[in-house]
């Protein structure tokens, strides 16, 4: 094989592999930062602590099917730091980002609100949550999880709690 071929073979493959992410083959993906802020009263005032999150979304086209995986609303991750507030001195509460993901975004702050689970909706809810700059109060449904440990050595003693008065944004 001569050098041209060569050069030429590996053109050709490194412009395939860049294919699928511009999106020529129907590929999507959609990544943007979203700040969980929690505010809480204590008996010293209002405190508030805050942890930024990346999130990404990836949808496949319809015509990449393995098994029933093609076609549908793709799938995310979430990425970041739990929020840690010192409500009393030598006391935390801990907002964990478990049960908390991309979805809670897609289906809770999408602005207008999903009206259906199609792959159309999933994309102008993407779309708006990849450009949106507007904070948003999560419903009391769409809050993470909560706790608190009695004994930071000990991660047995981490405990789930209960928010009754606090706000989250």
């Amino acid at each position: 094989m001569t050098r041209m071929r060569v050069a030429l073979l590996i053109l050709f493959a490194a412009v395939l592999a860049a294919l699928p992410g511009c999106g020529l083959f129907g590929f999507q993906d959609w990544t943007w930062h979203q700040k969980l802020t929690v505010v809480v009263e204590t008996p010293r005032g209002e405190i508030a602590a805050s942890s930024v999150t990346v999130a990404e979304w990836e949808m496949p086209p319809k015509w990449f099917k393995i098994g029933d995986s093609g076609g549908g609303g793709g799938a995310g991750t979430l990425k970041g730091e739990a929020v840690v507030l010192e409500v009393v001195p030598g006391r935390y509460l801990f907002v964990l980002l478990k049960g908390y993901s991309p979805e809670t975004a897609v289906f809770v702050l999408a602005d207008p609100p999903l009206s259906g689970y199609g792959r159309e909706e999933f994309r102008r809810g993407l779309d708006g949550l990849e450009t949106s700059v507007e904070p948003r109060e999560l419903p009391r449904e769409a809050y993470p999880i909560f706790a608190t440990i009695d004994d930071p050595t000990n991660p047995s003693t981490l405990k789930q709690i209960e928010i009754v008065s606090t706000g989250v944004v």
